[in-house]
C-alpha cells in the first residue's frame, strides 16, 4: 500500500502541477481498451474520457479553477478537518478518484492508494482499519459487497461516498445498519466529480447541489447544472459559456431542493405505452436476497413495443427473482426473462457495463 502526502500552503499551484502532470503522460488518459484519440487539450486543462457505461466515452476538457472549486465545495459540505486520510479505491483517470486527489490537495489532507487488484472486501475493510482512513468513496457494486460480506465499518471513518450510479434505499439503510457512514452524491466527469451531496445520512435522494452551482429540471425532468465546477467544453467542440447550463441526459425529480436521480433518459423502457425505470427494477432486484449486481433493459417486442429484461449476478433462480419480484412491482415492470450469470462486467470505475450485453433472438440473453 502506498501512502501519497500532498504537502505545501499552494494548493492552487499544487493542483496545477497535477494538471501539468496529465499533460506530460497524456497516455494515462487512455482508460479504456481501445485507444481513443485525444484533441489539444489546452494550458491549464486537463482531458478526461467520461466512463462510456451506456455509450461511447467523451473526452471532457476540466480547467484547475474547475477542479478546485468541486474540491472546495465539497469539502466544505463534509465539514474537512486537519486530520483527514481518504482511501483511493477508484481509478484515479476517471473523475472520482481524481478528484479525491484534488480535494486532498486543497484541503491538506492525506490520500491513501487502496489495495491492488479486484476489490476484495475483506482486505480494503482491513486496510481501512490500518491506515485510519477517515474519508472512503465507492459505486453502489462494491457498497453491496460490503454488506453482504457483513463486515462492519471500522471507527475512523467519518463518511463514505456513493456514486456513480444510484444506490437503492434498503442498500444505504443495510449500509448504515452496519456502521458505515455513507452519504449517496450525483457528479459526472462534466462537473469534476460529485455536484450533489447530502449534509447528512439520507437513505432517499442525494441531497442538494453544492455552494457555487445551481440545478433545475426542464420540461421533461432533465437534470441541467450550471456552475463554477462545469466542463470547460467538450473536445469536439467549442468552448461553453461560463454561465451556460449543461443538459444531462438524467432524469429526477426535486423535493424541497433535494435531488433524487430516476436514471438516463434514454435507458427508459416504454412498455405496452407505461414508462419503467431501469433503475427502480435494478434496486427491486439487489433488495432480494442473493442478487448481487443487476442490469436491467428492454428488448423490442412486436406486441408491447418493449419488453423489459433482466441479467443478475445472483445465486438464485431467475423464475424464484421473477416470483418474489411480484410482492414488489406492477406487472409491467418484472422482466419477462431473468438470466443469473457469474458475474456481471464491470469498467475501470467500478460501474456495470452495461454494452456488453444484448438480447438474443428468442429474448435470451448473450454475451457479445
Amino acid at each position: 500500500m502506498t501512502l501519497v502526502l500532498w504537502p505545501g500552503p499552494d494548493r492552487a499551484a499544487d493542483v496545477a502541477a497535477l494538471v501539468s502532470h496529465f499533460r506530460r503522460h497524456e497516455g494515462l488518459l487512455l482508460t479504456h481498451t481501445r485507444p481513443l484519440e485525444v484533441p489539444e487539450v489546452r494550458p491549464g486543462h486537463v482531458a478526461l474520457s467520461t466512463s462510456g457505461t451506456t455509450g461511447l466515452p467523451r473526452w471532457v476538457e476540466l480547467s484547475e479553477g474547475a477542479l478546485v472549486a468541486a474540491a472546495t465545495a465539497c469539502l466544505a459540505r463534509l465539514s474537512w478537518g486537519s486530520d483527514e486520510r481518504w482511501m483511493l479505491s477508484l481509478s484515479w483517470a476517471h473523475a472520482g478518484g481524481l478528484s479525491i486527489m484534488v480535494r486532498c490537495l486543497v484541503g491538506g489532507g492525506e490520500m491513501v492508494q487502496g489495495p491492488a487488484g479486484p476489490f476484495d472486501p475483506k482486505t480494503t475493510v482491513a486496510a481501512l482499519a490500518a491506515q485510519q482512513i477517515t474519508r472512503w468513496s465507492l459505486v453502489p457494486t462494491q457498497l453491496v459487497r460490503l454488506v453482504r460480506a457483513r463486515l462492519p465499518a471500522p471507527p475512523s471513518l467519518r463518511s463514505v461516498l456513493i456514486g456513480g450510479a444510484a444506490a437503492s434505499p434498503s442498500l444505504l439503510s443495510a449500509a448504515a445498519a452496519l456502521g458505515w457512514p455513507v452519504l449517496p452524491s450525483y457528479g459526472l466527469t462534466e462537473t469534476c466529480g460529485a455536484i450533489v451531496m447530502p449534509a447528512g445520512f439520507e437513505n432517499v435522494g442525494c441531497g442538494h447541489v453544492l455552494d457555487g452551482n445551481s440545478l433545475r429540471l426542464d420540461g421533461e425532468g432533465r437534470i441541467e447544472l450550471r456552475g463554477a465546477q462545469l466542463l470547460s467544453r467538450y473536445l469536439d467542440q467549442e468552448p461553453r459559456a461560463p454561465d451556460a447550463w449543461l443538459k444531462t441526459s438524467d432524469v429526477g425529480r426535486l423535493d424541497g431542493g433535494r435531488l433524487e436521480v430516476l436514471g438516463r433518459a434514454d435507458d427508459v423502457i416504454v412498455t405496452g405505452g407505461e414508462k419503467v425505470w431501469p433503475g427502480e427494477v435494478e434496486a427491486a432486484l439487489t433488495d432480494e436476497l442473493g442478487v448481487r449486481a443487476a442490469v436491467v433493459f428492454g428488448v423490442a417486442d412486436a406486441e408491447w413495443g418493449h419488453v423489459v429484461e433482466a441479467v443478475v449476478e445472483a445465486d438464485s433462480d431467475g423464475d424464484v427473482l421473477r416470483a418474489r419480484l411480484r410482492e414488489r412491482l406492477l406487472p409491467w415492470k418484472i422482466p419477462r426473462h431473468i438470466t443469473v450469470v457469474p458475474s456481471l462486467p464491470t469498467l475501470a470505475n467500478g460501474k456495470i457495463d452495461r454494452r456488453r450485453w444484448s438480447s438474443g433472438p428468442n429474448g435470451g440473453i448473450v454475451p457479445p
